[in-house]
């Protein structure tokens, strides 16, 4: 597959296909997920807070990369909330 040009108006690029290395990103977005759970919950047992809020924030960021790849389409931008 040919590399999209990079945007001359501002836009996003778009990809006419999923990549590979997206597709194959998502087996390890989802064990970083579980993982980071498994961090909150021993954080929160610990009564860790401090450490709890910063997984928190990774795991926001992990799960908004997972919507990214399952919602995205070819045409469509990859917009990631975080």
């Amino acid at each position: 597959m040919r590399p999209a040009a990079p945007p001359r108006d501002g836009q996003p690029c778009r990809l006419r296909q999923r990549p590979a290395p997206l597709v194959s990103l998502s087996p390890a977005v989802a064990e970083r997920i579980h993982r980071t759970v498994a961090e909150i919950d021993h954080a929160f047992k610990h009564s860790d807070l401090a450490a709890a809020q910063r997984a928190v924030a990774r795991l926001q960021y992990w799960t908004s990369l997972q919507s990214a790849i399952r919602e995205w389409e070819p045409g469509k931008a990859v917009v990631l909330k975080h």
